[in-house]
């Protein structure tokens, strides 16, 4: 069977990913029972929807919410990690000029990106979604570390008037607040990023360059995608 054939076929026959622990840096390396309870307050429907409900400057944010964000964070990064193993491993690329498989979400997206970028500027749709998607991930990738090497705040929203619900990360001379809505708007297309780059592998291993722009027509908005 065609490698992007098979892959199309594989997303019909899989489910959503389940968080990897491998992501759990230092800072996130709970003992299970905890990470149990946190996962526990992660707002995730079937591994792909997020609650965007709560994203209203007039409600409160509790900080058993603010603890759930830090678990929607990881979580969501499991499977943006995972899903780039994945078409790694279908791209057939184990790292730069070693059989040993790409260590690091920004080696392997580094990596990916890399491989699967249009050269001959017939995929006009596949090369800007690369280029949005990429450019976002670096950016969620770093509010990531940043949570997982530098968290010292975790601050909830008592009264429909009060301040902002936010986390405070601190790492070297970066300090700064994660707002609750910042990171719920965040988390709406993070939860759709490891179908776009399953979407992105299988349309880069199709020859025909209309058939894989086709297969990209249903993400021409992301990150906007309602």
């Amino acid at each position: 069977m065609h490698r992007a054939a098979f892959l199309r076929n594989e997303r019909r026959q899989s489910g959503p990913s389940s968080h990897s622990p491998e992501l759990l840096t230092p800072w996130c390396s709970f003992t299970k029972p905890n990470i149990r309870r946190l996962l526990a307050l992660v707002r995730i429907v079937n591994g792909s929807e997020i609650d965007h409900k709560m994203i209203n400057d007039n409600t409160t944010v509790s900080f058993e919410q603010m603890k759930g964000a830090i678990g929607s964070l990881i979580f969501l990064w499991s499977q943006i990690e995972r899903e780039l193993a994945e078409s790694l491993d279908a791209l057939q690329i184990k790292g730069s000029g070693s059989s040993k498989p790409a260590h690091g979400i920004a080696r392997r997206l580094d990596l990916w990106s890399g491989q699967i970028q249009p050269r001959n500027g017939q995929r006009e749709l596949a090369s800007r979604l690369i280029d949005v998607l990429v450019s976002h991930l670096r950016e969620a990738l770093s509010a990531r570390n940043l949570v997982c090497h530098g968290l010292i705040g975790i601050t909830a929203k008592i009264h429909p008037q009060g301040n902002e619900a936010h986390l405070t990360v601190e790492l070297g001379d970066i300090r700064k607040k994660l707002t609750w809505t910042e990171l719920q708007i965040m988390f709406r297309w993070m939860s759709r990023a490891h179908w776009l780059i399953r979407d992105l592998t299988t349309a880069s291993l199709e020859p025909d360059h209309l058939c894989a722009e086709n297969l990209l027509l249903g993400w021409q908005e992301f990150p906007d995608i309602s």
